[in-house]
């Protein structure tokens, strides 16, 4: 039976890092794209958030999403699909109730850093060849809906004073509801608040033999052994010439960038917001401004 890994945490957490990592070794493989949310909000398209709850897996549900991991081990002959969706951290009980012989791998990462790199993504300029690689796994019918919604999108930023779109990443029912009310720092806290609130939120859900959990701050710190365990978790076999391959690239230069990239200023408007998080994941609650 083919292997199933699913990457959850939220966006700017070291989720990439961890996929390509993991996708490195022989045999293992993910899509040829980023993410792949508009597959996961297959028979639920129009539902505002991406917070689903385990209702909403019906059976169409679960066999397109199980079918579409069926034909990504088929084309690249796999025996273990990764896929990394941030939004997943949002609905980690949804997605368990569709995929319940996974493996997890959960990592977080300090919320000041996760939030000031979000905030370029929010206001970056459109990318064509990225959002193609998306659109290439939409279901069909559903192309219509997101091309107008994508549209508005992209309008929102033109007309924006913080020149942001209306959404990016996982769409929480906070920032559905009242995100043009917050100010940039605003949003990207809120958001990653909430997909570290339900992440957290659904773990009892998963037995701790499927679920693997590390901060982005230990894994770039040693790369090497942390692999190694991930490796072992995932019965994922590599010698200590693979493993330090996979790790080559992988530096602890971007922990607490944060300080060099949002001001006091900001810092006060995010941490009114995150620091229960902080509290709860052990990082430094008040930060000396």
């Amino acid at each position: 039976m083919v292997k199933k890994v699913v990457i959850i945490g939220a966006p700017r957490s070291g989720t990439n890092i961890i996929r390509d990592v993991i996708t490195s070794f022989d045999n293992v493989g993910t899509w040829p794209c980023d993410e792949i949310n508009l597959i996961w909000r297959y028979g639920n398209s129009t539902f505002l958030s991406d917070e689903f709850t385990p209702d909403m897996v019906r059976d169409k549900v679960k066999a397109y999403i199980r079918e579409a991991f069926s034909e990504i081990r088929k084309q690249y002959q796999l025996n273990t699909v990764v896929e990394k969706t941030c939004a997943n951290s949002l609905r980690l009980s949804f997605v368990n109730e569709i995929l319940p012989d996974a493996k997890y791998i959960l990592i977080y990462r300090n919320g000041f850093d996760a939030v000031a790199s979000a905030k370029k993504r929010w206001i970056a300029d459109f990318d064509l060849k990225y959002t193609m690689k998306k659109v290439r796994f939409t279901p069909i019918r559903d192309l219509p809906y997101y091309g107008i919604k994508f549209l508005r999108n992209r309008t929102q930023r033109i007309f924006s004073s913080e020149k942001r779109l209306k959404t990016w990443g996982p769409v929480t029912e906070e920032i559905q509801k009242n995100g043009s009310r917050y100010s940039l720092n605003q949003v990207c806290a809120f958001q990653w608040k909430r997909c570290i609130q339900n992440s957290f939120r659904d773990l009892p859900f998963i037995p701790e033999k499927r679920m693997f959990q590390i901060s982005y701050e230990s894994f770039v710190r040693n790369p090497f052994e942390n692999i190694k365990k991930i490796c072992d978790f995932l019965s994922i076999p590599a010698n200590t010439d693979e493993l330090k391959f996979a790790v080559r690239n992988v530096n602890s230069k971007s922990i607490g960038k944060y300080r060099k990239e949002l001001s006091n200023y900001d810092i006060k408007e995010i941490i009114q917001i995150i620091e229960p998080e902080l509290k709860l994941l052990k990082y430094e609650s008040v930060v000396k401004i």
